[in-house]
């Protein structure tokens, strides 16, 4: 099959005349183009049992490469309406859409969240919520290089090199050190209403030993937009809603409890 990209693009007006007039070809011709630049391929274009139908691409946002992309596509209604819909892909989702982390640090018996307060200027607020990150180039050519920290396999997955970086960068590298398991919970869709992104979420298991005091949160520590903090678990379940009410930060804590619970270990929930 010839696929032309520049056919995926419609004018207003003349999205039925000027579409790729083949739907394989022009799932071909979108997922190329998605491809090109490290986005996340798609399986459809709709159009099956009444589902909503992509004729084309009226334009592209692509002034934030290095973190997403929004893509304003045409899309055919089930009553032949016509309509432009916004649909964002997080930078280098073909490999991972980035990584949302629950971090539990036990010290001296106590056991600890880490957690993230950053001014967020899409809210124009500080928000508190747990520690996530973008995938970087970097971890992208980590992944397929292979590692020269060690011989964990895990090192190898994108988004696991996301969660040593972002935890080196927030918690602090002591807290990289002390690491004692990874679990994956999983990926959620971020928004399915416009993103296409879903992040990884891991629960991160961290253990300092009693006689080593508590280190310092992060090279980011004290900077006037960027905050790291300990919070004792026995408190989690009163922040919910109120201080925590970053939807990254309910989903990973819901699935970590949920997973810590099917561990059938005393003491370990984080929700109550």
């Amino acid at each position: 099959m010839t696929v032309n990209i520049h056919s995926l693009f419609v004018e207003k007006g003349h999205e039925l005349e000027a579409m790729i007039k083949d739907p394989d070809e022009r799932l071909a011709a979108l997922n190329l183009w998605l491809s090109d630049r490290g986005l996340k391929p798609r399986e459809s274009i709709g159009g099956n049992d009444g589902e909503q139908l992509i004729l084309g691409i009226y334009h592209v946002d692509e002034r934030t490469p290095r973190f997403h992309r929004t893509i304003y596509c045409a899309v055919c209604l089930k009553d032949g309406r016509i309509i432009e819909l916004p649909m964002r892909y997080n930078a280098n989702g073909a490999v991972s859409d980035g990584a949302v982390f629950v971090v539990i640090i036990e010290h001296r018996g106590v056991q600890y969240l880490a957690l993230v307060k950053e001014w967020r200027h899409s809210v124009g607020d500080w928000v508190t919520g747990l520690p996530r990150g973008f995938t970087e180039d970097e971890d992208v050519q980590y992944s397929s290089g292979g590692s020269s920290l060690g011989s964990l396999e895990d090192l190898r997955v994108p988004g696991v090199r996301v969660l040593l970086r972002e935890m080196s960068e927030e918690i602090g590298d002591d807290a990289v050190v002390g690491i004692r398991s990874v679990a994956s919970l999983g990926k959620v869709f971020q928004n399915t209403g416009t993103d296409s992104a879903a992040p990884d979420i891991f629960l991160v298991s961290v253990v300092f030993p009693p006689e080593q005091d508590m280190p310092s949160l992060g090279r980011y520590d004290g900077e006037v937009d960027h905050k790291s903090r300990l919070v004792p678990i026995a408190d989690v379940p009163g922040m919910i809603g109120s201080t925590l009410c970053d939807m990254h930060t309910l989903t990973a804590l819901l699935l970590a409890d949920r997973y810590l619970r099917s561990l059938s270990v005393q003491n370990v929930a984080i929700l109550v």
